[in-house]
């Protein structure tokens, strides 16, 4: 019997951590590191092919890495058939980067966090690392060597160790044997035939707890946990439950710590969780009675201050005037106008379609009209039903209509090219004094003797008016009575040229000639520019 309950208890003392693995809230699957058996120090030689190296003993474990041989290992202990070693090449641990505050470089950098989780790794495993390795405390220094997604990839630190099967590994100096070991193989463990269990001699140190102590102890806890949990949250004792796991003597290679240090982990944030709902509710309790006096500060204002409506704002505005397009004999009532004062147009129309509102003695008005508007889109002015009238200005004046034009459309015409100048007349000039007749000497031989003539008696020529603008000239002596001159015997008298009536008014001589430059007398003048546009004002007789 005693040998069955030591059996017993030393086969619950290896499932435990196993089944544990379901109940952590945080970490998922911890690790499953176990205490050493051995911790020999020594280099050993692979003797297979493509073996892998895991994060935990046992083949539940996931692969980091593979080695061949004659890659060498160094190996630190054994548990169970499988030597835990050095992390060898291909093999690293990773670190949450929520936990680790980089340097200058980023290659070093320190842990700011309380019992941060440090995985395995590898070449093999480059995501989803569940196999816990060790926790590192605030302050610990971490080598950052890569990234890998929500971790860093850093040098495992001391106590993060790798395990390799022991059936794969020799010590070196010695010779392999002659069959060799088998080659390992990807997948489940091959069943193994039933042994005995034979109880092992107790291991630890007179005056320690033995390990199904430790078992019961966090079985205890566990019971504790649960029951607190089942309770609403305001009466949980989570002190208690802590102090609960606190006193399980785990040691720090113990496989039982990873799971207590999740458990307190979680106790941890449940407390925090727990100070914040209570300060949650605080502030609610303290919003609530802050909204109490506003509410009964509104309901004082409202008593002493009536609401406020806002303002009222017209259909439209302007001098009511009656409507020539509408006058009421038609398919459509009489309607009226209402004309901006300042410029002058029509901004709506008005029909009193029930006719209970009287717009006759509004007409001249400046009123702003209040009631429903659509919009008359051939008019494309809004047409109001009102139902309040209000006078703005009684006596309003509109601004006197533009007079509507008839713009005539004329022919193309050819640009009127201006003559030329007519030259200016010249000045009269009196004529030369004529020359002097020679006289002919009769020839006494050929020439029969004439009788003497007579004094040809000239007659005058009139004196000349002088301008009395023209630049004056030596005065020349006008002669009324010519002196006889010889007797010629052709000529009897002397033809006297008719003088031009001097101009009344001569241009004076320091005077240019004027130029004239507009278009030639007698043709008509046409002008260029347009006529204003037409004004058609519907509203305007």
């Amino acid at each position: 019997m005693i040998a069955r309950t030591t059996a017993w208890l030393c086969v619950m003392g290896i499932a435990l951590p196993l089944a544990a693995q379901t109940t952590m809230p945080e970490e998922g699957a911890a690790s499953t590191q176990p205490a050493p058996l051995t911790s020999a120090r020594w280099t050993g030689v692979l003797n297979g092919t493509n073996v892998y190296v895991r994060s935990g003993p046992g083949q539940q474990a996931y692969p980091c890495t593979k080695l061949s041989a004659p890659n060498t290992v160094v190996v630190l202990g054994k548990t169970d058939g499988w030597l835990r070693v050095v992390a060898p090449k291909g093999c690293f641990s990773v670190i949450s980067k929520n936990y680790v505050q980089l340097d200058a470089t980023g290659k070093t950098g320190t842990v700011t966090g309380d019992n941060v989780w440090v995985r395995a790794g590898g070449d093999l495993r480059e995501t989803n690392f569940i196999g816990v390795q060790k926790q590192l405390t605030r302050g610990d220094p971490v080598e950052v060597i890569g990234e890998a997604g929500e971790y860093y990839k850093i040098v495992p630190p001391e106590g993060a160790y790798f395990y390799i099967s022991e059936a794969y590994v020799r010590p070196a100096g010695s010779e392999p044997t002659a069959a060799g070991p088998p080659r390992e193989m990807e997948g489940p463990a091959p069943e193994r035939p039933q042994l005995e269990i034979v109880p092992p001699r107790p291991t630890t140190a007179p005056g320690r707890p033995a390990q199904a102590e430790k078992v019961a102890a966090f079985k205890m806890a566990e019971k504790v946990l649960a029951e607190e949990f089942a309770k609403p949250v305001e009466q949980r004792d989570l002190k208690k439950v802590r102090s609960v796991y606190n006193a399980i003597p785990v040691t720090t290679e113990d496989p039982l710590k990873p799971y207590v240090d999740a458990r307190l982990a979680f106790i941890r944030q449940s407390m925090r969780d727990m100070e914040d709902l209570d300060r949650i509710k605080e502030l609610g309790k303290t919003t609530a009675e802050k909204q109490a006096e506003y509410e009964a500060m509104r309901e004082r204002l409202q008593k002493v201050t009536p609401p406020l409506t806002p303002p009222r704002l017209p259909a439209a505005q302007g001098v009511l005037e009656p409507s020539m397009l509408y006058p009421g004999t038609g398919a459509i009532g009489k309607r009226y106008v209402l004309i901006d004062p300042q410029a002058g147009n029509p901004t709506a129309y008005v029909q009193s379609v029930a006719g209970d509102i009287d717009l006759t003695k509004y007409v001249g008005m400046n009123v702003a009209v209040y009631g429903d508007r659509t919009f008359d889109v051939g008019l494309q002015r809004f047409v109001v039903d009102p139902n309040e009238i209000r006078v703005l200005e009684t006596g309003a004046t509109l601004p006197s209509p533009p007079k509507p034009t008839i713009r005539v459309r004329q022919p193309a015409l050819q640009p009127t090219v201006a003559p030329a100048p007519l030259p200016a007349e010249p000045t009269p000039q009196p004529p030369p004094p004529p020359p002097a007749p020679e006289p002919i000497a009769p020839s006494p031989a050929t020439m029969p003797a004439r009788p003497a003539m007579a004094p040809t008696t000239m007659r005058t020529r009139p004196a000349m008016p002088t301008p009395t603008t023209m630049r004056t000239r030596p005065a020349m002596p006008t002669a009324t009575t010519m002196p006889a001159r010889p007797a010629m015997p052709t000529a009897t008298t002397m033809p006297v040229p008719a003088t031009a009536p001097a101009p009344a008014t001569a241009p004076t001589a320091t005077s240019a000639p004027t130029t004239t430059t507009g278009p030639a007398r007698g043709l008509p003048v046409v002008n260029e520019k347009a006529p204003p546009e037409a004004v058609n004002e519907e509203e305007y007789e």
